[in-house]
C-alpha cells in the first residue's frame, strides 16, 4: 500500500516539473502541517468570528450566573463577578482556538497534495496552450530539409514556459543518443497531458508507417487549435450556468444559513421571556393562565430554549460553527462541480477553492451580523 501512494506520489510530482523525491515533499509536507496546525488554528480564531463574542458571552452563562448569585445570596458564600465573568472568558477563549486548531486539522493535510493538483493542472494547461503553435514550427522546419529531431532543437528559441522545458528535455535525450521513439514516449510519461500522450502515438505510428511527418504534424497541430476553440465556446455557453450556481452557493446560501442561526437566538430569546413571566406570576400573554404541569412541561421546554438549544441537541453557537463548515465545504464542492461544467473534471475548479471558501464565510459573517440586528429590533431587544 505505501509503495503504491509512494509511486502515485511520484507521479504526481513529475506531473508539476518539480525536481523531487516523493520523501522530500512528504517531509515539507509535514513540515507545513505541523506549523499550519498551530499557527493556522490561532490565525483562524483570530481572523474568523467561531467563538463568541463578550455579548454572547455574557448571555451563554447568564444562567449559572444567576444561579451561583442565588446561591451567594441564600448561603451567605463570597461571590467574585469580575472573577466569574474573566473565568468564562478565559474558557470561551481557549475554546475559540480549539475550534481553530480542529479546523486547521482538518486543512492540513489535504493542502499539499491539492496544491500537487492544482500546480500539475496549470502546467499542463500553460504547456497545451503552445503546443499547436510549437508543432507547426517543427512541422516548417521538417519541410525545409531537416530531421525532427533537429526542428525539435531548433524551435527552443520560439517556445516558453514549460512546453520549453519538456521540448529542452527531449532535445537533450536525443542529443545524448536517445532514439525518436523513446523520446517521444518520455515526453508523454512526463506529463498529465493526453494531449501529449496522442501526440507521441501519432508520431510514433507515422514514423514507423513512413508517413509524411509535416502533414501529419501540421494537421494534429490543426486538430488541437480547433478543440481548443469548441472548448472555449461551450465553456461561453454554459457561463450563465456557471454563474447562476455561483452566486447560489456564495450568496444565497450563507444568507439562509444566517437567518436560520438568528431563528435560534429569537428561540432563545422567547425563552427567556417566557421564564420570566413565569416567575413573576404564572401568566402569559395577557390574563391566560395555566395549569401547573403545563407549566412545568412548558417550562422544561423553555429552559433549553433558553439556554440556545433545541431538544438538548444544538446550540446558537454550535449552529454558527456548522455554517461555517458548511460554507466551507459547499464552496469545495461547488468549486470541483464548476471545474466539470467548464473542463469536464473536478481538479479544473481547484483554483476557485480559495477565493469560494474566502467569499461565502465573508457573505454569512455580514449576513449574520445584520440579520442578527434586524431580529433585534423588530422583536424590541429579544434576540
Amino acid at each position: 500500500m505505501m509503495k503504491k501512494f509512494m509511486k502515485h506520489l511520484e507521479k504526481r510530482i513529475l506531473f508539476t516539473g518539480l525536481k523531487m523525491k516523493p520523501e522530500k515533499f512528504l517531509f515539507f509536507a509535514l513540515l507545513f502541517a505541523v506549523f499550519f496546525i498551530y499557527f493556522g488554528g490561532m490565525l483562524i480564531a483570530a481572523i474568523f468570528p467561531i467563538g463568541l463574542d463578550e455579548e454572547g458571552v455574557l448571555s451563554a452563562y447568564d444562567t449559572e450566573y444567576k444561579i451561583e448569585k442565588m446561591k451567594s445570596d441564600k448561603y451567605g458564600t463570597p461571590f467574585d463577578e469580575k472573577a466569574f465573568w474573566a473565568e468564562k472568558m478565559e474558557l470561551e477563549a481557549r475554546n475559540k482556538n480549539g475550534r481553530g486548531t480542529i479546523i486547521a486539522l482538518i486543512i492540513a493535510p489535504f493542502t499539499p497534495y491539492l496544491l500537487l493538483i492544482y500546480w500539475a493542472d496549470k502546467r499542463r494547461n500553460d504547456l497545451e496552450k503552445d503546443l499547436p503553435d510549437a508543432l507547426l514550427l517543427i512541422s516548417s522546419y521538417v519541410k525545409a530539409g531537416g530531421t525532427i529531431d533537429w526542428a525539435i532543437g531548433s524551435v527552443l528559441h520560439h517556445v516558453y514556459g514549460p512546453l520549453k522545458e519538456e521540448f529542452n528535455e527531449t532535445a537533450r535525450q536525443l542529443a545524448s543518443g536517445a532514439s525518436i521513439e523513446t523520446a517521444m514516449l518520455e515526453l508523454a510519461t512526463r506529463n498529465d497531458s493526453p494531449l501529449l500522450r496522442n501526440l507521441s502515438d501519432l508520431v510514433l505510428f507515422g514514423i514507423r508507417a513512413g508517413g509524411e511527418m509535416t502533414d501529419l504534424l501540421t494537421d494534429i497541430a490543426m486538430e488541437i487549435r480547433m478543440t481548443q476553440t469548441l472548448q472555449a465556446e461551450i465553456e461561453a455557453q454554459v457561463s450563465t450556468y456557471k454563474m447562476f450556481f455561483t452566486i447560489t452557493i456564495l450568496v444565497v446560501a450563507p444568507v439562509l444559513l444566517a437567518v436560520a442561526t438568528n431563528f435560534l437566538g429569537v428561540a432563545k430569546g422567547f425563552g427567556r421571556m417566557f421564564q420570566e413571566e413565569m416567575s413573576s406570576g404564572g401568566e402569559m400573554t395577557g390574563s391566560s393562565m395555566i395549569t401547573g404541569a403545563q407549566a412545568g412541561l412548558a417550562g422544561a421546554l423553555m429552559e433549553k430554549i433558553q439556554k440556545g438549544q433545541i431538544g438538548g441537541l444544538i446550540s446558537v453557537q454550535d449552529m454558527e460553527l456548522f455554517s461555517y463548515c458548511l460554507c466551507i465545504l459547499s464552496s469545495i464542492s461547488a468549486s470541483a462541480l464548476l471545474g466539470v461544467i467548464a473542463k469536464g473534471e473536478e481538479k479544473a475548479g481547484l483554483r476557485y477553492i480559495p477565493l469560494f471558501v474566502i467569499v461565502s464565510v465573508t457573505v454569512f459573517f455580514y449576513a449574520n451580523k445584520f440579520v442578527h440586528a434586524f431580529m433585534a429590533d423588530a422583536f424590541g431587544g429579544i434576540v
